[in-house]
């Protein structure tokens, strides 16, 4: 749709109103080599930005683009238009005369780069309640650029918190990972009869939550978009085979059900009837033996000095040992897939120069919020403190330091939301990790130490006296959100006992003996963190790390921002509701942008390069007129001279800040006719100096004037007061 126009400029800050249909995208011709404000606002204005900004600095100062907003606000999509961007105009810096190949090897890597979108999201997307393709992971993706040349050499992507409890459970109305059902769907008579594949809804990890299908996804013909996505990452056919026959597995297995059978040493769990033929073809799809996977399943090893006990599981017991080796196996696929794309994508050393776009989950308040929805919350709190540090806080810092007053400014500091989640060792997940150390830790104890430690907290909240038991409350930068206790010590473990990983590593199959071996698990952290340290994590805590890790990049980097905005609740085309997206302009931080704008100075030049820019331009009788002076004084001198409104602009003392949409009356500059107009230019220059000299003047005489008086008045003080102590002493005497 042409006439739609979702994108509104904040000054830099771009707004994206998801309009939830299709619309037609510009030129990216349009937008190269443009300044920010010459075309209409757009995802490609801030990716050239960011662009221009790294490779016009020497050194190349790295970028990051933000892209933030609520579920089905439409990050994903607004992270593949400035991807489209950034590889689209590499393209246009080759000329006829360069070689081809060299052309052809840039194709072939953004190939690449855009197969990983229709694999990772089949593989960490799935529908939800609010979004029919949401991000259950979050992704930055560095692009890294060759210096001088500034041509795209390489990429690498980082991944945050896999929603892998999906795998095994979704809550009514939400699916699973869209690549089970891609599979079911899509797989060809051959294959489906290979992997013993059955209908979605025969399958308890598919079926559970009601929802099958979903009419915004064509499961059949995205299958083979991933599987042609996954042969260019290098994961050919051979290799797609075993993945296939891995995730049929993972389906096999949730469908071995157990029921308690009652025996002196307590309940039992056993397989049902209907769930043997499961145990054979789970077994053989992911090459254990059958007889061993019903044993891990059912009992467990006890040893001690003398002896080994095998006690018996009950139902419960079995059904999570199972969820927890199908979560396990899922995880390290998705790592495994990882590691296989970023081996494709070529990355080189850390030291390139890159643009990173972070696509990160957006904030989640249900009627019932669980352990994935603080953490998904954390990292938008972190998220949120480093656009307040880029834009609220240097800002204020900047204008102290230039000398410009601009009054209060308050922003939404949520720094204190960030301390009570996270900082040792008090912090809701430091206190979640000691609680999983007792020797029978509890979430209801877990919960009530949180009451307990912040009854007082200005951000922790106490819900109503009968909840209390099962519900503790966030204040959060966006709103108030409850978390119902339960899971939360058993989705912080992200470890399986020893026997249960010894169990899937004893697997024939070649691919999963990879998913599990050190090597991989090295590749995928952190280099300074060992494996050991690793694995000995919860999920909170290797979150937290990776969260900060993120900052730090960020931070370290010039961040632009694009702030995505849902339209309305239901996601229906057309509708705006303002209540709603008043709210997420709040949550955002951009009502507080809005407050930080009315000074408005966003826009910011040296003197110096000014100076650099202007003084060639001019008539060459100003150069010798300006040596006396510094480049502020110039700096002023030029805007009187041509007219700049005084309240257009703000004299700072390295810098000249502009008002929004100001600055292009300095380009407006360097388009005047010199030829015509140099002599009123120069007459006007030589006035402001005129001007400036009989102010200096008549400011000294002034100044003299004012000595002078003061200097008669303190000979008549002391005059007086002369006069004053001799009266004093003669009525002394006279006494």
């Amino acid at each position: 749709m042409e006439n739609l126009r979702p994108y509104t400029l904040m000054a830099n800050v771009l707004i994206a109103v998801n309009p939830l249909v299709r619309t037609v995208e510009p030129k990216v011709t349009d937008y190269i080599k443009t300044q920010m404000g010459d075309r209409p606002p757009h995802p490609y204005a801030i990716a050239e930005v960011a662009f221009q900004q790294m490779a016009l600095r020497t050194p190349a100062q790295c970028q990051s683009i933000v892209i933030s907003g609520e579920s089905g606000a439409g990050k994903t999509e607004t992270s593949k238009i400035v991807l489209r961007y950034l590889t689209s105009r590499e393209h246009l810096a080759f000329t006829a005369k360069q070689a081809s190949d060299q052309q052809d090897l840039a194709l072939e890597l953004d190939k690449r780069l855009w197969d990983t979108n229709p694999i990772l999201e089949a593989f960490g997307n799935a529908k939800t309640l609010r979004n029919h393709n949401s991000s259950r992971f979050g992704k930055f993706m560095k692009l890294q650029f060759k210096p001088e040349v500034n041509t795209l050499s390489g990429a690498f992507i980082e991944t945050y918190l896999l929603e892998k409890f999906r795998v095994v459970a979704q809550i009514p109305g939400e699916r699973n990972f869209h690549i089970f059902y891609f599979l079911l769907c899509g797989a060809d008579d051959a294959l489906a009869k290979e992997l013993k594949l059955e209908p979605i809804s025969n399958f308890a990890y598919l079926n559970q939550s009601g929802c099958i299908s979903d009419p915004n996804v064509d499961d059949e013909i995205l299958f083979d978009e991933v599987a042609s996505a996954l042969g260019s990452v290098n994961i050919d056919g051979v290799l797609q085979k075993q993945v296939w026959t891995i995730l049929s597995g993972l389906l096999h297995l949730g469908n071995i059900r157990l029921k308690d059978r009652e025996t002196a040493e307590g309940d039992a769990g056993e397989v049902t009837p209907e769930a043997q033929k499961y145990v054979a073809s789970c077994a053989a799809l992911l090459g254990v033996d059958s007889t061993n996977l019903l044993h891990v399943i059912t009992t467990r090893e006890i040893s001690t000095r003398t002896e080994n006990f095998t006690i018996k599981r009950s139902a419960k017991e079995g059904g999570y040992v199972r969820d927890a080796i199908a979560k396990s196996i899922y995880d390290h696929l998705f790592k495994w897939i990882l590691y296989k794309i970023n081996n494709s994508l070529g990355h080189g050393d850390s030291s390139l120069p890159f643009i990173g776009v972070l696509d990160i989950f957006g904030f989640e308040s249900f009627e019932e919020n669980d352990f994935e929805q603080l953490l998904i919350n954390y990292a938008n709190e972190a998220l949120q403190a480093t656009f307040n540090q880029q834009v609220f806080i240097a800002e204020q810092e900047l204008f102290a330091a230039e000398g410009i007053e601009v009054g209060k400014i308050v922003w939404p500091d949520n720094r204190e939301c960030i301390n009570l989640i996270s900082l040792k060792p008090n912090g809701i997940l430091p206190l979640l990790d000691q609680e999983a150390k007792m020797p029978k830790p509890s979430d209801e104890k877990w919960n009530a130490t949180l009451h307990k430690t912040h009854a007082n907290h200005p951000h922790f909240l106490a819900p109503h006296e009968k909840d209390k038991k099962y519900v503790f409350i966030v204040k959060h930068f966006a709103t108030r959100v409850p978390y119902t206790i339960g899971n939360f010590i058993d989705k912080n473990n992200d470890t399986i006992p020893k026997d249960l990983e010894d169990f899937v590593t004893s697997s024939k199959s070649s691919l999963i003996k990879e998913l599990f071996s050190s090597k991989l698990d090295m590749d995928t952290m952190d280099s300074t963190t060992s494996s050991s340290q690793l694995r000995k994590q919860s999920v909170s805590a290797k979150f937290c790390d990776q969260m900060q890790d993120l900052t730090d990049t960020l931070n370290a980097t010039r961040c632009n921002f694009i702030r995505c905005i849902k339209p309305n609740p239901t996601m229906a085309p057309s509708v705006f509701d303002h209540g709603y997206v008043v709210d997420q302009l709040r949550c955002s931080g951009m009502l507080a942008t809005c407050e930080l704008l009315k000074v408005g100075l966003p826009t910011r030049v040296s003197y110096e390069e000014i100076c650099r820019i202007y003084k060639p331009v001019l008539p060459p009788s100003v150069t010798p007129m300006f040596n006396a002076y510094n480049n502020r004084t110039f700096t002023e001198a030029v805007l009187w001279s041509f007219r700049v409104e005084p309240d257009a602009y703000r004299l700072g003392r390295t810098k000249v800040f502009f008002k929004t949409g100001k600055i292009a009356l300095l380009d407006a500059l360097l388009k005047v006719d010199m030829k015509k107009m140099g002599p009123w230019i120069v007459a006007r220059l030589r006035k402001w100096l005129a001007r400036r000299r009989w102010r200096y003047a008549l400011a000294k005489v002034l100044a003299q004037r004012a000595f002078l008086w003061l200097l008669e008045d303190t000979r008549k003080r002391k005059a007086a007061v002369l006069k004053m102590q001799a009266v004093m002493r003669m009525f002394a005497v006279r006494k």
